[in-house]
């Protein structure tokens, strides 16, 4: 992990700018620098960009989710937690074959 300084001395219309530091991973810092260099852009331009538009948009300025495996991990931990406030709601198999029995017989 590298530290990313990032000041803008000066005046931008009647806008003062001020150091901002980031830490960020070594491949991020250079697969960021390629990019936007190809757009004509600094890294300290592109952040502005990103807060502005986050600021304008109230939030991220684009949607920020959890992928499939960690919403099927909440999904498990509710359930979980669910199983142990009120345990009188499930059933406890002490084998397979008695579980596989009552799926067999419709009743799970």
């Amino acid at each position: 992990m590298i530290v990313i300084g990032i000041q803008c001395n000066g005046k931008a219309g009647n806008m003062m700018k001020t150091p901002l530091q980031l830490r960020v991973d070594n491949d991020v810092k250079k697969d960021a620098l390629d990019l936007f260099s190809g757009l004509g852009l600094s890294l300290s331009d592109a952040v502005n960009v990103f807060l502005k538009r986050a600021i304008v948009e109230g939030g991220f300025p684009f949607d920020v989710k959890k992928t499939p495996f960690e919403m099927r991990m909440d999904e498990a931990t509710h359930e979980m937690e669910e199983c142990e406030k009120h345990p009188e709601n499930y059933t406890a198999y002490n084998s397979v074959d008695t579980m596989m029995e009552d799926i067999m017989n419709g009743k799970i």
